[in-house]
């Protein structure tokens, strides 16, 4: 295969990492840019097919491991993880018996149902336990 071709193929390959996770595609795509170079000394398909597979094979075992530490490692929780344990203001009387109730947090409303039943009127700080959808579920602060 021509040099071109390997270059050509490196290229989607690390486009293609764009749409994934994992860097996986981005390893193989670094090896076919390798392979861009080899190919140059080393004509014959077969043996450019050969080292492909274990520059790539080569490539995974070195770097995956390091990559699947450090994503593991630098974990952010969601945005909706975060909410958890958070403490908001009521910005509309929480009633669960008439469906209503808003809190705000951080500039955005979400509709709020209180854990306990209890009503909780406006101004009051409450803390996120739970979320289903974008309703949480939240207890009256033990700071009062």
């Amino acid at each position: 295969m021509n040099w071109y071709v390997w270059v050509i193929l490196g290229v989607l390959l690390l486009i293609l990492e764009i749409f994934t996770a994992g860097f996986f595609v981005a390893l193989i795509g670094v090896s076919a840019l390798i392979m861009a170079v080899v190919s140059i000394f080393l004509p014959v398909l077969w043996a450019q097919l050969l080292i492909f597979t274990i520059v790539s094979v080569g490539i995974v075992w070195l770097f995956l491991p390091v990559i699947r530490r450090s994503l593991e490692h630098n974990a952010i929780p969601t945005n909706q993880e975060a909410m958890i344990g958070k403490t908001v203001i009521v910005t509309e009387e929480i009633n669960n018996s008439l469906g209503k109730g808003y809190v705000k947090y951080y500039g955005d409303f979400f509709p709020a149902r209180s854990l306990d039943g209890k009503v909780i009127p406006v101004g009051r700080e409450v803390v996120i336990r739970r979320i289903e959808g974008i309703r949480v579920f939240v207890e009256e602060s033990e700071s009062r």
